[in-house]
């Protein structure tokens, strides 16, 4: 692969922009220049930005290339980008969904709707040297995880590499194979059949695990005593309410099928026009380079879904303006309210979102972080404002991106059709 940024070659991908002649929104030079800037900064291939305020996508625009090589510039309406862990906001939200339709008890034992869930008597507890010391769990036969410890990340269970091994991961030849890989509970015993998946006593400390999100997936698959899926649910309460997917999208396509640009689960199998080349970049040779492509669906309630900037930001104006998806009280008492376990921080983690104050404004971001992908939306539900990012630079901080994004945009004190910041 060419490398434009040591080498002599011409191509700069924050000077390639999307023109947006049939959407005047998004043609501020002044939002522009910022985001090219902090995008040759940080040296990105790929990059596409939203702003949602009220009820409208105000801004919306694809910098760079989805794909270098064969220069596909990246298109708002077109190119798609992994959400990774956004996707646990989406599993946060429809689980609030079942909660208030009174199909969803988040306080009580996971085994209820789960019964194939082994609920470990040990704990794994990690030590100072690297090493994990066995203890048996105090009170065995009164303890149990519970749908709000998985979504608060406080049931103990363990991640990727926290724990004493690396079980957890179905092989690649199962993922891929669209004939295993039918749903989200076949590859859940390769977790669960782990003796010591469990690394703290469940309700008594954070730990971040996309293992606990995929169980909370499954819990909400299960409730309600209904033969939807878990996508199927996501997909008719979320994501065509929101108008990020057809209705007639199908619960699991075949090997080969022609997918549309919208928001659904990145099967590897699934033909999905427009997929993001992701790229990644090597300290030590400095080098970039292609990222390979493995399937991700298996997860789907932690990080398993793939859409537009477009659909990132219908999901930020469906969440802020549509309460009959989502009730007000909901969203303040119980979706955005924050874990106890997170106090003294200046964020606290709450069914898929962070939550905490910035400038005195209450702020609620999602991020994610995955081969091929970095995702972030912020929402400020005061202001009914939103701004969101998506790149396929695995070294991108839109962290800074969306600050240069919203600095830029408050600057203008009223924005382009007269809305007001």
């Amino acid at each position: 692969m060419k490398n434009f940024f040591f080498g002599n070659q011409p191509d700069r991908p924050y000077q390639v922009k999307e023109e947006n002649a049939s959407n005047p929104y998004s043609n501020a030079l002044e939002i522009d220049r910022a985001v090219q800037r902090e995008m040759a900064k940080q040296k990105l291939y790929g990059l596409a930005i939203g702003i949602v305020k009220n009820e409208e996508i105000i801004y919306l625009k694809g910098y760079g290339y989805e794909d270098f090589e064969n220069k596909v510039p990246v298109e708002a309406h077109k190119t798609m980008f992994r959400w990774a862990s956004l996707s646990k906001s989406v599993t946060g939200v429809v689980a609030m969904q079942a909660v208030f339709a009174g199909t969803l008890d988040l306080d009580t034992d996971v085994r209820n709707y789960v019964p194939g869930y082994k609920f470990p008597n040990n704990y794994a507890y990690p030590l100072e040297n690297g090493k994990f010391q066995i203890q048996t769990i105090p009170n065995y036969t009164k303890l149990c995880i519970t749908p709000r410890m998985l979504l608060n990340h406080d049931s103990g269970i363990k991640d990727f590499s926290n724990g004493p091994n690396e079980a957890g991961v179905p092989p690649d030849h199962l993922i891929n194979d669209p004939n295993v890989n039918t749903g989200i509970f076949w590859a859940g015993k390769y977790f669960w059949n782990d003796p010591d998946h469990l690394l703290y006593i469940p309700g008594t400390q954070y730990s971040y695990s996309v293992y606990g999100y995929t169980l909370a997936g499954m819990v909400i698959e299960r409730a309600g005593n209904t033969s939807q899926s878990y996508w199927e649910k996501v997909r008719d309460k979320i994501a065509v309410p929101f108008g990020m997917t057809p209705t007639s999208f199908p619960n699991h396509p075949e090997a080969g099928y022609l997918s549309e640009t919208c928001f659904q689960p990145d099967w590897e199998w699934v033909n999905i026009p427009r997929r993001a080349i992701g790229y990644n970049y090597n300290k030590k040779t400095r080098k970039y380079a292609r990222v390979e492509s493995k399937d991700v669906s298996w997860r789907l309630p932690a990080g398993g879904f793939i859409s537009t900037v477009e659909n990132l930001a219908q999901y930020c104006k469906g969440l802020i303006n549509r309460e009959d998806v989502l009730p007000a009280q909901i969203k303040q008492d119980i979706l955005w309210k924050g874990s106890q376990y997170r106090e003294g921080k200046s964020m606290k983690q709450s069914m898929g979102f962070s939550v905490g104050e910035f400038k005195d404004r209450k702020r609620i971001i999602g991020a994610g972080a995955q081969p091929k992908t970095r995702t972030r939306l912020i929402i400020y539900p005061d202001e009914r404002l939103a701004f969101v990012a998506m790149s396929n630079s695995e070294w991108a901080n839109l962290n800074k991106v969306c600050d240069v994004l919203e600095n830029a945009s408050r600057k203008k004190k009223r924005f382009l059709n007269g809305v007001n910041f």
